[in-house]
């Protein structure tokens, strides 16, 4: 064996990740303005290697990746106490830093079915802010049976309840917390579920609880490139979000 072998000049880890940007936490403005939360800032860093194989493990486990990967990369509030209007702003935020700003996409035309190769900028994408306004339990009148309601946001800890159509109106009741002074559940689930409720209240309460108004706008326009017809759709967020495209 070879003992003379020349080793070269000796490196330690810390010099070969010299050139290594620094992780930097950034303070970020969230459209609620962390109005509802203790903590009055929130932080987020970029995605690592280690995030995404935390991300592949929770897929396996059949968790929510999601969930999991904003509670690795964020600081200042719990993800299950998240209102959902800053789960999908982080969502984005937490995609533009990690992999660019650039989200390319296909999506077929909803005329003529033609694929359409797509690039969006994420940070294009218009943000409405809570106004001073805004209450942590709001109250609303309904415009045709002039009832007062006082609802509650949805949090990431709500989502199991309202994770399709079906639910969001089974569960309605959870997230109106008083009718007409009564804060009783009965009186309550038994007004959301009567067929006299006309849909011009029922959508205004939907609207009022989902915050329609505010958060990122993530309906896009685009023409099609074969028949011209113009489309517009919410922005496709599927299972390749996070990953460079």
């Amino acid at each position: 064996m070879d003992n003379n072998i020349p080793l070269g000049k000796q490196f330690n880890l810390d010099d070969i990740f010299a050139n290594l940007p620094t992780e930097v936490e950034t303070v970020i403005e969230l459209p609620s303005k962390c109005k509802f939360y203790n903590s009055k800032s929130v932080t987020i860093r970029p995605m690592t290697f280690e995030d995404e194989k935390a991300m592949v493990l929770a897929r396996k486990d059949k968790q929510d990746t999601i969930n999991v990967i904003l509670a690795r990369c964020i600081s200042g509030v719990d993800v299950g106490d998240l209102i959902l209007i800053d789960k999908l702003y982080l969502i984005l935020k937490l995609r533009e830093i990690s992999y660019g700003d650039n989200y390319s996409v296909s999506v077929n035309c909803g005329k003529c079915t033609f694929e359409n190769k797509l690039n969006f900028k994420l940070s294009d994408l218009p943000i409405s802010y809570f106004d001073d306004a805004i209450q942590e339990i709001q109250e609303i009148t309904l415009p045709v049976t002039k009832v007062k309601v006082k609802i509650r946001y949805p949090r990431v800890s709500d989502e199991k309840y309202i994770n399709d159509d079906i639910r969001v109106f089974d569960n309605l009741w959870r997230f109106v917390v008083e009718i007409q002074d009564s804060d009783d559940p009965v009186l309550i689930s038994k007004f959301l579920k009567d067929p006299r409720v006309p849909l011009k209240d029922m959508h205004t309460i939907t609207n009022a609880i989902g915050l329609s108004e505010y958060g990122v706008q993530t309906k896009v326009r685009y023409d099609c490139e074969s028949c011209g017809h113009a489309n517009v759709i919410n922005l496709p967020l599927g299972a390749d979000f996070f990953t460079v495209s």
